[in-house]
């Protein structure tokens, strides 16, 4: 096997930005013709001639193939394709993940002021990413939850996973970006109405995000004044139902105390779960695939 390809590339060190670009491109082609590994030899070819010279070369960023962002790892942490590795550590403490892994973005929800961590991570060829609690990330004995999304943190490395991802986002904290974060919908104060706040993440249950995402703005508010307006002539129970809906987002910047519907009926055909349809439809499309808003 020929070193050219390393020792082209090894010429460009000293410039960060031109050294990155190439390096890049080759570890690409190299992958397009078969040959996975090429960063890793690389890095092993900078180490010989280091030894060689007596020198000390130390690359201070993440390498991570289609990595969402470029992070600061403060000289402490290997950061490449075939995993993350604490520099000179024992092998059993240093390996902190054996698979690309790095926080990409914090989130701060605007109800209680906590602080989550979204962490993007790759196992195989596409990027994943999973939103984790502060207290899940600093916790050896919770951290392993992540396990159950494919995070492959146990309770061998469990520390240095913690410690490598906190290491990160200290030395990155002005490069990591802030979102503001909800866990459900509805009136909130200051903001607006939640989906409808500009940049919001949904930080909450995962069963529920699909339902938070899916809600947008589609279909026509004029068709649908026009239907509600006529079925609200037919029916004083409509009338109620809608009402009753509408009303509901404005307890909370009213200050006022929840309240209840009962809809009762015992014989079938009268319209109740029409009505009830109709009430949903101020927010969505009731049994439609996606919770449409019809604006």
């Amino acid at each position: 096997m020929t070193t050219a390809p390393y020792e082209e590339l090894y010429k460009l060190h000293k410039d960060p930005f031109v050294h990155e670009t190439a390096q890049t491109r080759m570890a690409e082609y190299a992958s397009s013709v078969g040959f996975k590994s090429f960063k890793s030899m690389y890095k092993k070819y900078v180490e010989s001639l280091n030894a060689q010279a007596n020198t000390l070369y130390i690359d201070d960023a993440t390498h991570f193939t289609g990595q969402p962002l470029e992070l600061l790892t403060g000289g402490v942490w290997e950061a490449e394709d075939d995993g993350v590795r604490k520099r000179g550590g024992g092998f059993e403490d240093a390996v902190a993940c054996p698979h690309p892994i790095l926080p990409v973005e914090r989130l701060v929800n605007i109800d209680t002021g906590e602080e989550k961590l979204k962490l993007a991570y790759r196992k195989g060829a596409a990027w994943r990413t999973v939103i984790a609690e502060k207290a899940v990330l600093a916790s050896a004995t919770k951290v392993t939850e992540l396990s159950r999304v494919g995070v492959a943190v146990t309770s061998q490395n469990a520390r240095s996973f913690i410690q490598y991802i906190s290491d990160l986002e200290n030395l990155n904290y002005d490069s990591i970006p802030e979102r503001k974060s909800i866990g459900r919908f509805g009136h909130i104060p200051g903001e607006g109405f939640s989906p409808f706040v500009e940049g919001l993440i949904f930080d909450g249950d995962a069963n529920f995000r699909a339902m938070f995402q899916t809600v947008h703005s589609r279909g026509s508010e004029a068709v649908w004044l026009d239907t509600i307006r006529e079925v609200r002539r037919m029916s004083v129970t409509a009338r109620i139902l809608l009402a009753a809906s509408f009303a509901s987002v404005l307890l909370d910047p009213l200050g006022c105390l929840p309240f209840f519907v009962h809809l009762w009926g015992v014989d079938s055909g009268t319209g109740k779960t029409v009505a009830l349809m109709a009430a949903a439809s101020v927010w969505g499309g009731p049994g439609a695939p996606e919770a449409a808003v019809w604006t």
